[in-house]
C-alpha cells in the first residue's frame, strides 16, 4: 500500500495512537494529530521461545529483501564467509522456531535516509531473551535492549557477539531491561 493511501486511511480515524515519536512528527507533517503515544511494551504472552543453548545459526535475518538490504548482506557474506552461519527466512508463520535456533537476530533498515528503529521487528526477540544487532537508528527507543552498530562495524560486532557468551547474556539482560521499562511506563499511566 502506498504512503498516500495509508495517510488517507488514517485521516478518517476517530482517535490515533502511535508507538514512536518520529512517526508522530511524520503524521503531523501530513496534518494528522496523534492523540497518544504508547511505546512498545513487554508482553509475557509473546514469551514463547524455549531457550536454546546451542542454536544452529549464528545470525538470522527475517523479512523482505530490497536493493539496500541485499547490498549490505552481500558485503557481510564476503567478509564473514566461513566464520558464521547466516540464515534468512521470509513468509514463515512460525518465525519463533528460527529465532530460537539463532544466536542473534539482525535488523537492517529498509531504506534511507529515514532510519527509523524497527521496534515491531525487534521486540519479539527481546521478549524471548534473544540478542538483536541492529544498524544505528535516528532514535534508539530500546536503549540497552538492542546492540546498535554502524554498517561498517557490523562484521566485527557480529563476530564479537557470536564468538563469546555475549549473545546469551546480552539477550537475557535486554529482556529484563524491557520488562523494567514496561513496568515504569505502566506505573506512570
Amino acid at each position: 500500500q502506498s504512503i498516500d493511501n495509508i495517510i488517507n486511511n488514517i485521516k478518517g480515524a476517530d482517535e490515533i495512537w502511535d508507538y514512536d515519536s518520529l512517526n508522530v512528527t511524520f503524521l503531523e507533517w501530513h496534518g494528522i494529530k496523534v492523540d497518544k503515544v504508547v511505546p512498545m511494551l513487554y508482553s509475557a504472552n509473546l514469551a514463547t521461545i524455549v531457550p536454546n543453548d546451542n542454536p544452529e545459526f549464528d545470525v538470522l535475518f527475517y523479512g523482505s529483501f530490497n536493493d539496500r538490504r541485499v547490498k549490505i548482506i552481500a558485503d557481510l557474506t564476503r567478509v564473514l564467509y566461513g566464520k558464521i552461519k547466516f540464515a534468512w527466512i521470509f513468509g514463515e508463520p512460525d518465525m519463533g522456531r528460527y529465532v530460537a535456533n539463532s544466536k542473534v537476530v539482525l535488523n537492517l533498515h529498509p531504506m534511507e535516509p529515514w532510519n527509523r528503529q524497527e521496534q515491531t521487528r525487534l521486540f519479539f526477540p527481546v521478549i524471548n531473551g534473544k540478542t538483536n544487532i541492529t544498524e544505528v537508528s535516528q532514535q534508539n527507543n530500546m536503549p540497552g535492549e538492542v546492540i546498535e552498530t554502524a554498517i561498517d562495524e557490523l562484521p566485527s560486532t557480529i563476530l564479537r557477539v557470536c564468538g563469546s557468551d555475549e549473545w546469551q547474556t546480552f539477550g537475557l539482560q535486554a529482556r529484563e531491561k524491557f520488562k523494567e521499562r514496561t513496568r515504569n511506563y505502566l506505573l506512570k499511566e
